[in-house]
């Protein structure tokens, strides 16, 4: 359905990362990478341009997933799926910057991972995308 759409994994837990792939390759859909930090996360989104983030708040780095995801919204104009196991109400509010497509709250599912990325994606299919200034972006 989606084979085309490109997704990027934010998640500095191997294993959890490694199942989140496999999980999303087998459901069709194509990985572009895996990043631990921040860092990682802002430079795989500018070379590799996913559709999608599925993007972890606590990472392997000083910056969180939060920082991450607001940064690669507001260069690129690609939005996040954000996926932790904190998702009070302080952490929703500081991700409202990156416009995130929608929250995974771990632990979840296979059905669940596969489940929110396909609602991202419907959701990406019916908006135009936006860009750092607000034109369309192209990726």
């Amino acid at each position: 359905m989606h084979t085309d759409r490109r997704i990027l994994i934010v998640e500095d837990q191997l294993l959890v990362a490694i199942d989140c792939e496999l999980n999303l390759r087998c459901a069709g859909l194509q990985c572009v990478g895996v990043a631990a930090t921040a860092a990682e996360a802002i430079e795989l989104a500018d070379r590799e341009r996913p559709d999608l983030v599925l993007m972890d708040i606590n990472l392997a780095s000083r910056a969180d997933g939060l920082h991450a995801a607001t940064v690669i919204y507001e260069r690129f104009g690609i939005r996040s799926i954000i996926s932790s196991a904190h998702a009070d109400a302080q952490r929703r509010a500081q991700a409202e910057r990156a416009n995130p497509l929608g929250w995974l709250d771990k632990p979840y599912t296979d059905a669940a991972l596969v489940q929110a990325v396909r609602e991202g994606l419907e959701t990406l299919a019916r908006e135009p995308a936006v860009g750092q200034s607000g034109s369309a972006a192209l990726h």
